[in-house]
């Protein structure tokens, strides 16, 4: 394997990681705002003021944590199949 293609393997692989670390972070506040969403409703179910709000602006923003991890999931898989495309090379 020359050191080229060994150089690219450990780029697309520190790439890999980087990602992989920022997911865990990304799908960590997901759910700590689906969390704080869904206590929002209960406690506009108990007749707090604002807790609609909250359950609305949470939910919101968990959603858009969602999307950002989905498109970190992706780019994971495409840098995985590049990482086996230049394997087969070596």
């Amino acid at each position: 394997m020359s050191e080229n293609l060994k150089s690219q393997i450990t780029k697309i692989e520190n790439a890999i990681n980087e990602r992989e670390v920022m997911l865990k972070k990304l799908q960590t506040a997901a759910k700590e705002r689906h969390e704080t969403s869904d206590m929002g409703w209960w406690a506009t179910l108990a007749g707090a003021p604002g807790g609609t709000a909250l359950a609305v602006t949470e939910g919101e923003e968990a959603r858009e944590l969602e999307k950002v991890a989905s498109t970190l999931e992706k780019q994971i898989t495409l840098l995985e199949v590049e990482k086996r495309v230049l394997l087969t090379k070596a």
